[in-house]
């Protein structure tokens, strides 16, 4: 049993070894007929024998089933008998085995040329030349894009394809032909920009090089191919490292993609570096509001704004900003204002939501101002009367005095309109009251610093007065219809009276 085990491993393993010897030949046997055939193939094709040719093609495909050579000399053959259809099916399955070689896109761009189906041929005559210019062979992709020209004498992708061809194979001025003629058909084809900057940096013409750089990557940002730019503007500062406006550029670049903190840095180095187009400030400005540096963003708008009085979103964006301040002031309001006027009578080509969100926020800055402004005249005119010094120190009371002053007279314009007795004689006596009353306090306050009668009176002055508004005040809200309180009415009036009594 034992030799009969050890027999049977010894025959097996004798098998396995002359299988192992054997099989590579007939492989390799089979690829030397396969490649017979097929060299007997070219033969006849060379020679314009093409029925010869498919015989001989097929022949090598029964041998050796995933050649993608031997389809492809097939569909050639096919394509010189005018059969199509075999010809791009036989293309077809070329480009199933092998994506990366030029000559089945190019046989099918003939096939489909050969059928009037421009579109397609066009289409891969295009494949066919970026694939020889990604092989290295760049004679024959200048042949494919000019051939795709010849279909489409306008189409982009063409030049800029043969212009590359043409900058590898040194031939410069066919190279900016191309590019300056895409330029020529479409301003904004950023890939054109940037194969005119290859060929200056190969002249040495770094200025111009620089420039076309920069341009390209202007406009990969307004397609939105932000990678592709960011690469163009680096390669302008390959060239210049102080290149001030590449940096504001490679800022646009993180803006658009909200990377606020990124933005400011670029902008920082832009302006550090000497570029200060009122852009890099505006475009400053909004990241410093979306940091929420107010103060900042609004250094910046005002800038921006100083440097181009035009410019729209400028004054939007710091409308906004003033809004966004932490005070809740009457100043701020006022400042929103202005802006979003200002915004909406300069940016005539605003749709009609846009339109209507800015005039609410208009309306919401005058509402805001309205309820405001009572408290805000009256801080301004404390603020101017502490400079003046004319009523002398600018208390808790004279504020308190200056406030219910203003709302005095407000109320009784109100009266006046309520009543529709208003008029513009009735609003000038109780605007000369108010006046007088401020001189009487003028007056006093002189005669405090002159101690000429020994005692301080403007203060005793001011509550008077001050009753004496108040009482008017409530007087004015009954005849609007407000009920107020008798009990409130006789203790100002009982106040005033004590005071009175001092200088009796």
């Amino acid at each position: 049993m034992f030799l009969r085990n050890n027999f049977l491993s010894y025959l097996a393993a004798i098998f396995i070894a002359v299988a192992l010897v054997i099989l590579p030949l007939q492989i390799a046997f089979a690829n030397e007929e396969s490649e017979k055939h097929f060299n007997q193939g070219e033969e006849y094709y060379n020679a314009g024998k093409y029925q010869e040719a498919v015989n001989e093609f097929k022949a090598a495909i029964s041998i050796e089933k995933n050649n993608a050579d031997y389809y492809c000399s097939l569909a050639w053959a096919y394509y010189e008998l005018k059969n199509y259809s075999l010809a791009e099916e036989n293309f077809n399955t070329s480009l199933s085995l092998d994506k990366d070689t030029s000559n089945p896109y190019r046989g099918l761009a003939w096939v489909y040329r050969a059928q009037d189906e421009n579109e397609e041929s066009l289409k891969y005559f295009i494949e066919a030349g970026q694939r020889s210019f990604q092989n290295n062979n760049f004679d024959l992709s200048v042949q494919d894009f000019t051939n795709a020209l010849d279909l489409d004498y306008e189409n982009l992708l063409a030049y800029v394809g043969r212009g590359l061809d043409y900058f590898y194979l040194e031939k410069y001025t066919d190279a900016l032909n191309d590019f300056n003629k895409v330029i020529q058909l479409d301003s904004d084809f950023g890939m054109a920009y940037q194969g005119r900057a290859l060929v200056y940096r190969k002249q040495g013409k770094i200025e111009e090089a620089k420039t076309n750089y920069l341009l390209a990557g202007q406009k990969y940002i307004s397609s939105e191919e932000y990678d592709s730019a960011r690469d163009s503007i680096n390669d302008a500062l390959s060239l210049d490292e102080n290149y001030g406006e590449a940096y504001f550029y490679l800022g646009e670049i993180e803006f658009f993609q909200d990377n606020y903190l990124e933005s400011l840095n670029q902008y920082d180095k832009a302006v550090d570096l000497g570029f200060t187009d009122y852009l890099v400030y505006a475009n400053r400005g909004y990241t410093k509001f979306q940091l929420k540096r107010y103060e900042e963003a609004i250094a910046d708008f005002d800038k921006a704004i100083e440097m181009n009085k035009t410019f729209a979103t400028a004054y939007k964006w710091r409308g906004e900003t003033y809004l966004s301040l932490p005070e809740d002031t009457a100043d701020k309001y006022e400042n929103a204002l202005k802006d979003f006027t200002k915004y909406l009578e300069l940016e005539k080509n605003l749709d009609e939501d846009a339109k209507s969100e800015y005039e609410q926020k208009i309306e919401m800055c005058k509402t805001e101002l309205k309820n405001s402004n009572i408290f805000g005249y009256s801080d301004n005119l404390v603020e101017n009367l502490n400079e003046s010094g004319i009523l002398g120190e600018v208390n808790g009371i004279l504020k308190i005095l200056l406030i219910v002053m203003v709302l005095d007279y407000l109320i009784i314009i109100g009266c006046g309109i309520y009543e529709k007795n208003l008029t513009g004689g009735l609003a000038a006596r109780h605007f000369a009251l108010k006046v007088i009353f401020l001189l009487i306090i003028m007056v006093a306050n002189a005669l405090d610093e002159s101690e000429a009668i020994g005692m301080q009176i403007r203060n005793f002055i001011v509550a008077i007065i001050l009753v004496h508004e108040l009482l008017s005040i409530l007087e004015n809200a009954e005849r609007l219809g407000i009920p107020v309180p008798d009990w409130l009415k006789n203790l100002l009036q009982n106040i005033k009276e004590r005071i009175s009594r001092v200088f009796r």
